[in-house]
């Protein structure tokens, strides 16, 4: 799947005509990727985007547009960094942030938005 360039801003992912734009703030990184996944069980993901920092990043955030991504779509991240907590960095290789995001669309009984395994409800 060919990916283009995103948008920093807005936060989060962002549902337009033709995907999604996702967007994350990672200060100290040095690396990124968007994890797409096909159920909110499955132990890997479906599909992994690594970012390019020449294209994926402005300032401190990286991102990108995914076309095709609809309604429902579970998502996380890994981000690569420094561990160095005095100074708020706290990655390692490709650490994991964010899992458990969904676009809206994904919902439980209640009609609130989950996402994988229910753990972080993406808020509107």
């Amino acid at each position: 799947m060919a990916c283009l360039r995103g948008k920093s801003f807005p936060l989060g992912a962002t549902l337009v005509p033709g995907g999604a734009n996702f967007s994350v703030f990672a200060k100290h990184s040095t690396g990124a990727q968007l994890l797409l996944f096909d159920d909110e069980d499955a132990p890997t993901p479906a599909q992994v985007i690594n970012l390019d920092p020449r294209a994926n990043r402005t300032y401190h955030y990286w991102h990108v547009f995914v076309p095709g991504v609809t309604a429902g779509q579970i998502y996380g991240y890994r981000i690569a960094g420094p561990f160095d907590p005095e100074r708020g960095a706290t990655s390692t290789r490709y650490s994991s942030i964010l899992t458990g995001n969904a676009l809206p669309g994904r919902k439980d009984a209640a009609g609130r938005s989950h996402g994988v395994r229910g753990t972080m409800p993406l808020l509107p």
